[in-house]
């Protein structure tokens, strides 16, 4: 058990070394000094520093690349859905990574997913999961969400083993390209929560780092659905702007 005097000591630690990343003292990506160095500096056990190391990565303000902890960047300004994500990076001047982590493949959508989707459950799908991330000169590769798509399968079908081999397809274009369906309308849904220990393995941040989970159903014009996403996003790097009219009062 944590005696309080011992929790006043971390939050002043915590404070000076947050503190020193607001400065600028270590860059956007540069390397933060290791435990035992901090734990000499500060004339603290390593145990303390290992909790204020925690505090600031569940923060956002660092993450952990090996066995080395670095200032934690991006921020971005997050619209919502976008058209190709990879572009977004790109025109925030990253290159995008793309990385499938399972095998893409034909399945019925099981119970749970259906229900979250308000679909019909053993509606036949195309189901992929991503891991999609930038990379930017002097910034180690950075994982940013887990994109987890289902595609109606007599949509998606045709493209189902490009998917397997190339990371980077763009299956909803593919879909508008070979069958003139376009996404038309769109529902959406935010919530913040803690991840799962598959998602922190995936994504590599600590257990209480927060994550945004977006549901979104897209529909084409005659409500007939084209692409479901749940997408995983790191918390502290992004901030989700929106615009859109208000009419309660009009």
């Amino acid at each position: 058990m944590v005696k309080h005097e011992d929790t006043s000591v971390i939050d002043e630690l915590t404070d000076d070394l947050r503190a020193r990343i607001e400065r600028g003292e270590y860059g956007t990506s540069g390397t933060i000094p290791t435990t035992d160095l901090l734990a000499t500096q500060w004339k603290k056990p390593r145990s303390m520093v290992t909790q204020v190391m925690s505090i600031l990565q569940a923060e956002g303000k660092i993450r952990l690349v090996g066995k080395r902890y670095i200032v934690a960047y991006p921020h971005l300004v997050f619209p919502g859905l976008v058209k190709d994500f990879g572009k977004y990076l790109e025109e925030q001047g990253f290159i995008a990574l793309m990385e499938n982590l399972i095998e893409p493949r034909e399945e019925q959508m099981p119970i749970d997913i259906a229900t979250l989707f308000h679909q019909e459950a053993g509606v036949h799908v195309v189901h992929r999961i991503r891991r999609q991330g930038m990379r930017k000169e002097g910034i180690p590769d950075y994982p940013l969400r887990i994109a987890e798509n289902w595609y109606p399968s007599h949509l998606a079908l045709p493209f189902l083993a490009e998917m397997r081999t190339n990371d980077y397809i763009h299956v909803v274009e593919a879909i508008r390209e070979k069958f003139g369906v376009v996404i038309t309308q769109h529902e959406e849904r935010i919530s913040g929560r803690i991840p799962t220990k598959q998602e922190r393995e995936w994504l590599s941040i600590s257990r209480y780092q927060p994550v945004l989970e977006l549901i979104w159903n897209n529909f084409d014009k005659d409500n007939q659905p084209v692409m479901f996403n749940r997408i995983v996003m790191v918390a502290s790097n992004f901030a989700i702007d929106r615009k859109y009219p208000v009419n309660f009062w009009g």
